[in-house]
């Protein structure tokens, strides 16, 4: 006993077929596109994240490099007034500091905030050429010192002097009998 509308079932039964085909094919295609452009996505992440991380490293060890020389210079110009020979650390310091001012102008572009550092290193210079000025002003207030002193050491001498004068004009005029 076979059915009468066997041919219709049979076209129906195909058309579920490729209808559940094509919804089952559209499904996996979207898993897989849903999980290959996340990976796609990650390697892109993962390489810009290695040159972030690169071009952090070289910040770092610029900065270090900075500090460092940084703080030779500063250590240098805290000490340059009591430097027996300051005229030497000076000419340091300023060595240094073009050197600090070279490796700044040297660092490449991925350096966050060159301006910063040229400001620094601007700021070290006008604090070394402060410091020489004010190392100049002081000699000069202590040749000035010395001075006042010398001149009122020289005044007494004078007084002295002129008294002692007047105690021989005295006495020579006495001698001739000669009296005031």
């Amino acid at each position: 006993m076979q059915p009468a509308n066997r041919n219709e079932r049979k076209k129906a039964f195909l058309n579920f077929l490729g209808l559940l085909l094509i919804s089952l094919l559209l499904i996996i295609t979207t898993v897989y596109f849903s999980v290959q452009i996340p990976f796609r996505q990650n390697d892109i992440l993962i390489n810009s994240n290695t040159r972030e991380l690169e071009a952090k490293k070289k910040e770092h060890a610029f900065s270090d490099r900075f500090l460092e020389k940084f703080t030779l210079i500063y250590n240098d110009l805290d000490s340059i007034n009591t430097s027996k020979r300051p005229e030497l650390l000076e000419s340091q310091i300023a060595d240094n500091n073009g050197d600090l001012n070279r490796i700044v102008a040297e660092a490449d572009s991925a350096i966050y905030n060159k301006a910063l550092y040229t400001a620094i290193v601007n700021t070290l210079e006008d604090f070394r050429r402060a410091k020489k000025e004010l190392r100049g002003q002081t000699q000069n207030k202590l040749g000035e010192e010395a001075l006042q002193t010398q001149l009122v050491q020289k005044d007494k001498e004078l007084m002295m002097a002129r008294d002692s004068l007047r105690a021989y004009i005295s006495n020579y005029n006495k001698l001739r009998g000669i009296s005031n």
